[in-house]
């Protein structure tokens, strides 16, 4: 569970789809994407991409893809998680009541919970493989989102980094705000 639960959570990868999920899924391989700031809900700047920040853009979305295909089991496995995660939530209440001076132990319901948590930890294994597949493509993806930020970094430089969205596309988006 802990593996899982680290791969879910890493702040790192979380970053680096915000950034390649604001990009336009119908750029064209012939096509120069560019690079549009926004900030405060106004453009700032429409930047023409170079050579290197494409190379570096078109690996981090190959990386991205690859990513994606990889989650799909993991997709898979917290369903599965979920079902017996309801069936211990209905349980916890009653397995320990306490009444003044007196605890009674419900024994049964903690053999059922701990059987259900066994079968949640048998379905974590059962996934262990694409869990490491998952784990290693991820810091993969990390690196490539780490080589095109740095690839970008000198063309968003003068915009600091204080909260500035960046699209990349072929076309300048309809930015709207947040309420």
């Amino acid at each position: 569970m802990k593996q899982f639960a680290l791969v879910m959570l890493s702040s790192a990868i979380l970053t680096a789809c915000a950034v390649a999920n604001a990009t336009s899924d119908n750029t064209l391989e012939n096509d120069a994407p560019n690079i549009y700031v926004f900030k405060d809900c106004k453009r700032l700047d429409t930047i023409a991409m170079t050579d290197s920040q494409l190379t570096a853009y078109h690996a981090m979305k190959a990386d991205e893809m690859k990513l994606k295909t990889l989650e799909k089991p993991m997709k898979s496995m917290e369903r599965e998680l979920a079902k017996h995660e309801h069936a211990l939530d209905s349980l916890s209440g009653d397995m320990v009541i306490e009444d003044g001076d007196t605890v009674v132990v419900n024994k049964q319901l903690i053999k059922q919970h701990e059987q259900i948590a066994e079968k949640m930890e048998a379905i974590v294994r059962s996934h262990s493989k694409d869990i490491e597949a998952l784990e290693l493509h991820a810091r993969q993806f990390e690196h490539t989102a780490r080589d095109f930020e740095a690839a970008i970094q000198p063309s968003i430089s003068k915009y600091g980094e204080s909260n500035i969205q960046i699209t990349i596309g072929n076309k300048a988006p309809n930015w709207q705000c947040e309420v």
